[in-house]
Formats: C-alpha cells, sequence, structure tokens
C-alpha cells in the first residue's frame, strides 16, 4: 500500500481492500539514477531572482558525536553518506548560454576528505570552544561554492578520546531543506556505525531521486490543471492593501542586506507553548501552522489599525511548505534529500475580532481561526502549485512575475529532536551552542518571521 493510501483509508478494512501483495514474480523495480543534468525547480529559480551574492546560502547543524570518532572511520562514513544521497554531490553548472543548471555528478565525484576539516578542541575552555565553532564555522561557508561543486562542508570538533565531539554540517540550501536533515541525521549515524563495524551501510532506499523529481515537476507543470487554480494566485495578490505596512520605508538593495538584519528572538514558556502545539489545533480539527498564523494575521492587522490603517481586512504574507505533495505519481520521496520547499503568497483574512475580546480568549477568536483554516485549505495543490505556475510554465509566468510580492513572510519549522536520551543525544542537535553562520542571499525583499520552537528544542537550523 502506499503512504497516499494509509492517509485516505483510514481503517484496516478499508486498507485491506486496496492493499496488494509483493510477489517474486514482480521482479526488480527499475533503478532511479539521481546522476545527470535537471531542470531547476520553482525555489531553486525563487534563489536565482535574488540579488546579491547566494553562495553561502545554507541550512547547518551542529550534533554531538562520540568520543573517538576516528578520522578514518568518519571519512569512510561521510564517503558512502555523500555516495548514496544524490544531491549532495549537486553542482551549478553553465550551460554555455550564460545560465546555470543543475547536475549531479557520479559516486565518488566529490572526496570525502575534500569536504571534512578536523579541529582539535580537547581540553578547551567553553569560550574558547565557542569561538572556534565560530571561526571554523564562517571558515566553512566560504567554502560552499555550488559554481565549483562545493555544496557541503564538515567540521569535526574533536574532543579527544574520552569526551564527546562536535560535528558541524553545513549544506548549502540548493541541497537540503528541513525534511532532509529528518533523513540525513540518522543515515550519517548508520554510515559510521557501519564503519566502526567493518561493513557496508543499510540505507533506506531512495525510490525517486531529485533528479527525476525535478524533470517530472517540470514536465507536470504544462498541464492544464494546474492552471485552473491561476484565478486563485491572481485574487490572492490583487490586492495592494493587504500587503502594506504602515510607515515602513521600500527595501533599499544598496543598505538592507544580510549585513544589516537584526534579529529579535522571543521565547514561550512550556505552559503556552504546550497548547499551542497540539491542544489547540485538535479541538479545531487544524495543524500548527493554523494557529500560529492566526495569531499572526490579528496581530498584524491590530498594528495596522494602531497607525491608522483600516483599509485592509487581510494580511499578505509568504508561506513556505515542505513542498513534497503527492502530485506526482508514484513518486516516492520519503528517503529523498534536497531543497523541496515550496514557496507560495496567502491572504489570511481572519473574522473581525475586537482586540480586548481576542486577550481575553472570547470566541471570536475561534471564529477567527477557523476562517484561517478554510483559506488555507482553499490555495491550489496546498500551494505548491504556484511556484509551477510562477517559474515552470511559460504562459502563466508572466503574469504572475508582474504582480506585487508579498512584504512578509512566515515559516514554522517543526519541532527537532535536541540531544539527550539513553546515549546521551549522540548524532542529535547540540544544545546551547552559538548560533551557526549566517547564510541569507543578499538584499531582503520582505521581513521574514519565523516561529519555531523554543531553542531547547530547535536549536541550529538555518536558512
Amino acid at each position: 500500500m502506499t503512504v497516499r493510501q494509509v492517509f485516505e483509508c483510514r481503517t484496516a478494512a478499508a486498507l485491506a481492500a486496496v492493499a496488494t501483495e509483493i510477489t517474486q514474480d514482480a521482479g526488480p523495480r527499475p533503478a532511479d539514477d539521481g546522476v545527470g543534468g535537471f531542470p531547476m525547480t520553482p525555489i531553486m529559480h525563487w534563489l536565482y531572482e535574488q540579488d546579491g551574492p547566494t553562495a553561502g546560502f545554507n541550512q547547518s547543524v551542529t550534533v554531538r558525536v562520540p568520543a573517538g570518532l576516528g578520522e578514518q572511520r568518519l571519512t569512510d562514513a561521510v564517503q558512502s553518506w555523500l555516495d548514496h544521497h544524490d544531491v549532495l554531490r549537486l553542482r551549478m553548472a553553465g550551460d554555455g548560454d550564460g545560465a546555470d543548471r543543475p547536475t549531479v555528478g557520479a559516486p565518488g565525484s566529490v572526496p570525502a576528505d575534500s569536504v571534512l576539516h578536523r579541529v582539535e578542541i580537547a581540553g578547551l575552555a567553553a569560550d574558547a570552544r565557542d569561538l572556534a565553532l565560530a571561526e571554523h564555522g564562517e571558515k566553512a561557508r566560504l567554502r560552499l561554492s555550488p559554481h565549483d561543486g562545493a555544496v557541503i562542508q564538515l567540521v569535526w570538533y574533536d574532543a579527544g578520546d574520552a569526551t564527546p565531539g562536535l560535528l558541524q554540517i553545513l549544506i548549502h540550501h540548493l541541497a537540503v531543506d528541513g525534511v532532509s536533515w529528518r533523513i540525513l541525521l540518522p543515515d550519517l549515524r548508520t554510515a559510521w556505525e557501519a564503519a566502526a563495524d567493518g561493513r557496508v551501510p543499510a540505507f533506506a532506499e531512495v525510490r525517486t531521486s531529485f533528479r527525476q523529481w525535478a524533470h517530472r515537476l517540470n514536465e507536470s507543470a504544462q498541464e492544464p490543471r494546474w492552471e485552473d487554480g491561476l484565478g486563485v494566485w491572481t485574487s490572492v495578490l490583487s490586492d495592494p492593501a493587504a500587503a502594506a505596512l504602515p510607515g515602513v520605508r521600500p527595501v533599499d538593495p544598496r543598505t538592507d542586506t544580510a549585513e544589516t538584519v537584526r534579529h529579535l528572538t522571543l521565547g514561550l514558556p512550556a505552559e503556552r507553548l504546550e497548547p499551542l502545539l497540539t491542544t489547540v489545533p485538535a479541538a479545531f480539527h487544524a495543524n500548527v501552522n493554523d494557529v500560529l498564523l492566526t495569531g499572526f494575521a490579528l496581530a498584524v492587522l491590530e498594528w495596522r489599525r494602531r497607525r491608522g490603517d483600516r483599509s485592509a481586512a487581510g494580511v499578505l504574507v509568504d508561506l513556505e511548505g515542505h513542498g513534497r505533495e503527492d502530485i506526482l505519481e508514484g513518486a516516492d520521496l520519503s528517503a529523498t534529500v534536497g531543497w523541496f520547499t515550496s514557496l507560495y503568497p496567502a491572504l489570511l483574512a481572519p473574522a473581525a475580532v475586537d482586540w480586548a475580546e481576542l486577550r481575553a480568549g472570547g470566541p471570536g477568536v475561534g471564529a477567527a481561526l477557523k476562517a484561517v483554516k478554510e483559506q488555507l485549505r482553499a490555495l491550489p495543490g496546498n500551494g505548491v502549485s504556484y511556484g509551477m505556475l510562477r517559474y515552470l510554465n511559460p504562459r502563466t509566468a508572466p503574469r504572475l512575475a508582474e504582480l506585487p510580492a508579498p512584504r512578509l513572510g512566515f515559516n514554522y519549522l517543526g519541532r527537532f529532536a535536541a540531544a539527550g536520551g539513553s546515549d546521551g543525544g549522540l548524532w542529535t542537535m547540540a544544545n546551547g551552542l552559538p548560533s551557526p553562520p549566517r547564510g541569507t542571499p543578499g538584499p531582503r525583499s520582505r521581513t521574514r518571521w519565523r516561529s519555531t520552537p523554543s531553542p531547547r528544542t530547535c536549536p541550529a537550523v538555518r536558512g
């Protein structure tokens, strides 16, 4: 049975009706060769539209690793890991016409010892260790260069044979997304344990490569079924008042760069956070995004009201989805690494709520949540169709390109396991460390609001 059938057929009887028996007569499934060139995906097109340098645009995590990791064992593990996950061998190569075209090299084309660097930290105090992480992490970021095939860098901070060390992993965003880390980190552990035992790692089979998915997505974008949603997207982007930010000047690409970005980090206590992630979504048959976006939209509307702006009942915002939607027949991305993120606009128009009632938790809050939930559900293809029409379909791309882009962005990254457990949290994200190197593209066209769990549960994902 397929993953889709599990969600659609929600009883054992229904699943039994659709399940088919796997027999020896079926024969082996043809291998999916993830090596070679492929067309850019919508999110890749979006990145290449940004002004300024993007060579260091990355996501990074720092994980705790066993004491006495062993340089050769780690090198062998990283090599098998690189050879298994095709997109870690990505290169953005020129096609002769001045345009870039992504291509994946063959296994072995990226030697592990060229991307793995060892730093001795045994005996260092915490502040000296943190300084080493910041210094060598920035050097690793500067080594990223998709045009040269360098989309990944690893820095092993060796604390000696008696103390667990740290492994910093930086991957250019072209090759990774938030979901990919849930595949990459367990696979790297699997690879190291196999190398330590002198055996070949048993990775989960990659049934649909990123390369094949990109080809099929570009083909699917030409199908008329997706154009049926064009009217929805033009309607979402048609109200300039919804995109307005009173008193906020337009972005100046000369000064509004990554180096002038400011950050505001706020935390919620567990007694406030827990209902937002569990009981509130369940009570409204909603998801966490629905709840957080409702609060966000109401806050922006109140912010506008206090500045004398009552011209819009909604808020235009860019949203990010995982992008791994079930839209291509037979595609299985459960073990596939890559940048699948979908970026799309949404017009959030919650039901009118008096701010005093909102603070008191009156019934209008529930009505606002229900309205936002339904508006999000109405977006075609769960949002993924916007990028297909905006970048992959030549008939619809010009129409969407001329419409205004949202100035606000919102992204909930989800919950990630942090260090802990019976093994001391080995091969999971480490706590209490400096933020990973910045990897934001040059000028920012929007204010980005990134909602994450507290630093204790999501300490290191960026990008």
